[in-house]
């Protein structure tokens, strides 16, 4: 199915929980609407898939956001989800059932095993222990604590007309 985004919006941003589609849904906008994608992952994380120095991420996104058209796939620092909201001509939140979300980071772990995905830094490798680890407890904070206040914030009345919400997995 594709999604129902005017050829007129050039600003998107893509939030959503680990392994719920967000990169696979910016690179099909991508390629639709020829625009270019920032992934979040491959500027916040190093090869070792520990974050980065938090300037280095805030200033490569603010670059992102000051250019003419943009995709972010992810999300970042939290405190700039406010402003990038204010900038996007489209919100796409994917905000699927968590247990989904384990289902689907399962899936991505085990295929990582033959293709490393592309958006990470190169030579990074997601079957360590403890990134395992930190993965799946990632996803249920991020269910807990992050949702609740990204569904706060993009009920507020300046975004709610930008959002589009994905609840269903293949619905993009």
């Amino acid at each position: 199915m594709k999604l129902p985004i005017s050829p007129s919006v050039k600003k998107i941003t893509i939030v959503g929980n680990i392994a719920a589609g967000k990169t696979k849904l910016s690179l099909q906008l991508s390629k639709r609407l020829n625009i270019p994608v920032t992934h979040v992952d491959a500027i916040q994380f190093d090869s070792q898939l520990n974050i980065v120095n938090l300037e280095h991420t805030r200033n490569t996104l603010k670059q992102a956001e000051q250019q003419e058209a943009w995709i972010i796939d992810g999300q970042g620092p939290l405190e700039m989800f406010e402003n990038r909201f204010k900038l996007a001509d489209q919100i796409i939140f994917i905000d699927l059932p968590v247990y989904m979300n384990f289902i689907l980071l399962t899936y991505r772990l085990l295929k990582s095993i033959f293709s490393p995905r592309k958006e990470l830094p190169p030579g990074s490798r997601e079957l360590s222990w403890n990134h395992i680890k930190k993965q799946y407890r990632t996803t249920w904070i991020i269910h807990k604590k992050m949702r609740p206040e990204l569904i706060r914030m993009l009920r507020r009345k300046e975004f709610c007309e930008k959002v589009m919400t994905l609840t269903k997995l293949g619905a993009y």
